[in-house]
């Protein structure tokens, strides 16, 4: 059930608080309970809206970046969805073949439907842009728009959301990069690991070695040994070091909202506009249906 609720997003999840204690405030009129019922909706309402402002601001603050020159850290890119070479997944019941998925099984009772079952794909993918390509780890993420499916299935009713192969996605999230440079530590860790594969081979390493024929590697061939040693380590990192960086984009540490959409970022950003003002407007009603249930105004 927290998947479910943490996919509806926390937007949704504060209007399902604020008509649950305002159904209880009116079923209390005149008691305290009431009172504090209409002093917890206005403090959910203020944090709601800091919480929407504050990825408002993130979305229209914040530069898109070229995943070929992204800096590391928290970011905003976009490209389209791409899966892994020979991957194939797909949705668990509409069996469509996408880079992500969501679902929600809901069993119908008298007069609704209740959630039975909910899940999410944790399969990592791509994102594509003109400059290059990351791997993106969806767990965690907010998933916004995607391809909607819904069926009935009696008793069941099943609902699917999928991001597929090619879509155009916009993405806040940490961004993190491994390099692969030829530093001294990793050239001598290397260079070791050669040496110890050329000495179980005695006969290969008394070939190439023994330069005096007297069937025995002695410490100035072995320095020589040492040195062929670092510098085939070191051209083999040189070479590992010209291939480009792997990207890895992941749900960021603290509050800072990790989203994937496939609509555009002004879209995205209108929408975290909107349910600021809409949460505004409650934590405004709150504060002062509050104060008069509060000091008894009238």
């Amino acid at each position: 059930m927290s998947l479910h609720l943490r996919n509806v997003g926390r937007d949704a999840v504060c209007v399902v608080a604020y008509l649950a204690l305002l159904q209880i405030a009116v079923e209390s009129a005149g008691t305290s309970i009431a009172t504090w019922s209409v002093l917890a909706i206005t403090s959910i309402a203020l944090w709601a809206t800091l919480s929407a402002y504050g990825r408002y601001r993130i979305g229209v603050d914040l530069p898109t970046s070229r995943i070929g020159s992204a800096a590391q850290g928290y970011v905003e890119l976009r490209g389209v969805a791409k899966a892994h070479p020979g991957r194939d997944l797909r949705s668990p019941h509409g069996l469509t073949r996408c880079v992500w998925f969501r679902y929600v099984v809901e069993e119908r009772t008298r007069d609704s439907y209740r959630v039975v079952r909910s899940g999410a794909s944790h399969d990592t993918f791509v994102l594509r842009d003109d400059t290059g390509e990351c791997i993106v780890d969806p767990d965690g993420a907010r998933v916004d728009g995607g391809r909607l499916r819904r069926w009935d299935d009696a008793p069941y009713r099943i609902t699917e959301v999928t991001l597929v192969d090619g879509d155009p996605l916009y993405a806040l999230g940490e961004l993190n990069s491994d390099h692969s440079h030829a530093g001294p530590d990793s050239v001598g860790r290397d260079a070791a690991s050669l040496l110890a594969e050329w000495k179980r081979d005695r006969a290969a390493l008394n070939a190439r070695f023994d330069a005096n024929g007297d069937g025995a590697v002695d410490l100035a061939e072995w320095e020589v040994a040492r040195s062929s040693a670092q510098r085939e380590a070191l051209a083999n990192r040189t070479r590992e070091s010209a291939l480009p960086p792997l990207h890895v984009l992941s749900r960021p540490d603290g509050s800072r909202p990790f989203v994937l959409s496939t609509r555009d970022p002004d879209t995205v950003a209108r929408r975290w506009l909107a349910w600021t003002i809409a949460h505004a407007a409650v934590a405004i009603t709150g504060v002062f249906h509050g104060g008069r249930l509060l000091f008894g105004l009238h």
